[in-house]
């Protein structure tokens, strides 16, 4: 049985799943759907999409050689959202009903623009 513990959970950048499993720890994954990999221990998945990027580039480059502009590409930071199709969120079976309830309706809150979520780019400071 897991910890249902808050602090019992690790956002995971890799896939060493199996300390979250081997310690009973919730875990998250991170870029693509990891559930699979471990069905019991992972919770959710964040997940990325180069789709926005790709299609965004491209018609940068279109325009540019439209006018007759050479493109140098994106001196600017580009950033897609979840409603502009550059991330989703991958639930487990195994959330509690109301938690992945309450997660499904952020996410359509999301999608309708209902709901924005602040982009924040700084980093953030270390004790």
């Amino acid at each position: 049985m897991h910890s249902s513990q808050p602090e019992d959970n690790i956002l995971m950048i890799s896939a060493a799943f199996e300390s979250c499993t081997e310690n009973k720890i919730f875990c998250h994954g991170y870029y693509k759907d990891w559930l699979s990999m471990a069905p019991d221990s992972i919770m959710t998945s964040l997940t990325i999409s180069w789709v926005p990027h790709l299609r965004w580039v491209i018609d940068e480059w279109v325009k540019a050689k439209a006018a007759g502009k050479p493109f140098n590409g994106n001196m600017e930071p580009k950033w897609f959202s979840m409603a502009e199709g550059g991330s989703d969120i991958v639930l487990s079976d195994k959330l509690p009903a109301d938690v992945k309830q309450k997660a499904m309706l952020a996410k359509q809150q999301i999608l309708a623009g209902s709901l924005a979520v602040p982009l924040i780019t700084t980093p953030i400071a270390s004790n």
